[in-house]
């Protein structure tokens, strides 16, 4: 069934192809022909399709269509960045980032993350075995966490922690401190989810 996120989609994917591609293509170093337009986004191989706007993702080796999350994150990393983004080296929350909402507007990360945080409880082999998967870089904080790169060298942080007597199993990202000058707040927040739905495919218990 087509739904309004089909419709918006659709939207992006007619905007696209009014931008000079080959033009994104040289500014972030990208790949293209004929056909595609080539990058790398969390770990994976993914192409726009020139023709049409739309985008597909390498899953275990083959190319399938790119969901909601991912579809609209590549479209506002290569439309919407400012020409002189480049990542500070410094990671915040994501608390920090929406420093220029309100309280209210921002999404609630523990009923967000809760599906996630259950099944990756004291199953920290299996969860970083999954983030290796999709490029990350083992780093030092929480029971299991690593460094990933989103695009182009715009990096964030995911961090694990299990469950104890006192507390439930929680889950956070840490963004380098410039990514609002590759894409909108909203955006992040479907990066986090396009993130999760990459581990969950590679994470086995």
């Amino acid at each position: 069934m087509w739904s309004n996120y089909d419709n918006v989609e659709k939207q992006m994917q007619d905007e696209f192809l009014k931008y000079d591609l080959k033009q994104i293509a040289q500014r972030f170093g990208l790949s293209i022909d004929d056909d595609y337009l080539y990058l790398r986004f969390l770990g994976s191989d993914c192409r726009i399709d020139i023709k049409t706007g739309a985008v597909e993702c390498s899953h275990f080796g083959e190319f399938r269509a790119a969901d909601y999350n991912e579809a609209m994150t590549v479209y506002d990393l290569l439309c919407y960045s400012e020409p002189d983004a480049a990542p500070s080296g410094q990671y915040v929350n994501m608390r920090s980032l929406s420093g220029i909402l309100s309280a209210a507007s921002a999404p609630d990360s523990q009923k967000f993350y809760k599906k996630g945080k259950n099944r990756f409880d004291h199953k920290e082999k299996a969860l970083a075995r999954a983030l290796e998967q999709v490029g990350g870089k083992a780093a030092g904080d929480g029971d299991v966490s690593a460094v990933i790169e989103v695009f182009n060298g715009l990096n964030m942080v995911f961090r694990f922690w299990n469950s104890d007597e006192d507390f439930e199993p929680d889950i956070q990202f840490l963004w380098d401190r410039n990514v609002l000058k590759y894409m909108h707040y909203e955006t992040v927040w479907f990066v986090n989810s396009a993130l999760l739905a990459r581990i969950n495919e590679y994470f086995e218990e």
